[in-house]
């Protein structure tokens, strides 16, 4: 499949916005638009290598960065080199499991090129704004961009933890129910979900206190203030992670307490049942010895086997009757 490009530009001053969206076939087009325009984005979805070098000569960008592009996956990071700031950010989808995919980010003076793994429909609402001349994009710069990508990553880690906490609930009441293997499948695949989550949004959220804490180019004090609003964000999600691991530690903990219950309910029944019979069968052992007694007429054979019948079966209920006194069974 070869790479999808779509670039938005824009210029915008307090009267006036003058935008374009458009698809594109090769790298080299965007030339066109970033003589043309304030703010220039170039969208990459499912380059190859060969692809993702021909994007590097059109804008310049360090070797490095390039490999960090094609080189999947890496971990979310921000380094500066110069005249623009790399970053790498995750997407997030859940399809009955967590899936991400890598976002590669160059933010220069006048140009945002992004480099997706994937192709979506993730950043059609942002192309949509700038089509639309949206107000906010007044006095923005390549920056803003960057935030706007960013927070539209962010914000879909939000549904994700919604759904997984609502799988949480229903394995919670599952195991009320039941001790069956799936369940247990079910809770280790969410600790699976949740590790890889907290995966790529530890990293995440240090990326985000770098824009905090040093002076990358081409990002004013502005838009910091709205990525400290991503990193806010990105704290909450991790908060609710850490709940969640410690939620699934306990259904685990209630799973194997539920499964020994019923272990025990199991042994319990079994232990009952040979306790009842153990004494009439110790009885019928003792009648069906083949032994001779002086007196074995005494009370004729008869008499001799309804008296053992009627021993076996006054033990039991005396068995039962004490059991049920000690509320055994």
């Amino acid at each position: 499949m070869f790479a999808k490009y779509r670039v938005a530009a824009f210029s915008a001053t307090k009267y006036e916005i003058v935008s374009e969206v458009k698809d594109i076939s090769r790298p080299e087009e965007v030339k066109d638009f970033i003589g043309k325009y304030a703010v220039t984005w170039l969208d990459c979805a499912g380059a190859s290598e060969a692809e993702i070098a021909s994007i590097g000569e059109v804008f310049g960008f360090h070797r490095l960065c390039l490999e960090d592009c094609s080189k999947l996956p890496q971990r979310p990071k921000v380094s500066d080199y110069g005249d623009y700031f790399f970053m790498v950010v995750r997407e997030v989808e859940y399809h009955k499991d967590v899936h991400s995919h890598q976002i590669s980010m160059f933010v220069g003076k006048n140009y945002v090129v992004t480099i997706r793994e994937k192709h979506d429909k993730l950043f059609d609402p942002l192309f949509d704004r700038i089509a639309q001349k949206s107000p906010r994009l007044q006095d923005k710069g390549s920056d803003y961009i960057c935030y706007a990508i960013t927070d539209q990553i962010v914000n879909g880690y939000a549904p994700i933890l919604e759904v997984i906490e609502d799988e949480i609930e229903t394995v919670e009441k599952e195991i009320l129910g039941t001790t069956s293997k799936e369940t247990l499948r079910e809770i280790f695949k969410l600790k699976k979900d949740l590790l890889l989550l907290r995966k790529i949004i530890i990293p995440t959220r240090e990326m985000l206190l770098y824009f905090e804490r040093e002076d990358l180019p081409n990002m004013t004090d502005k838009s910091r203030i709205y990525f400290r609003d991503v990193y806010d964000n990105i704290v909450g999600s991790m908060e609710l992670i850490d709940t969640y691991r410690e939620i699934t530690s306990g259904v685990i903990e209630s799973y194997l307490s539920t499964l020994s219950n019923n272990i025990n309910s199991v042994v319990k029944v079994l232990t009952v049942l040979a306790s009842l019979a153990l004494v009439p069968t110790l009885i019928a052992s003792i009648y069906g010895m083949n032994v001779d007694f002086p007196e074995k007429d005494l009370l004729g054979a008869r008499n001799m086997y309804y008296l053992a019948m009627g021993l076996m079966l006054a033990s039991t209920i005396a068995l039962i009757y004490h059991f049920r006194k000690r509320e055994w069974i």
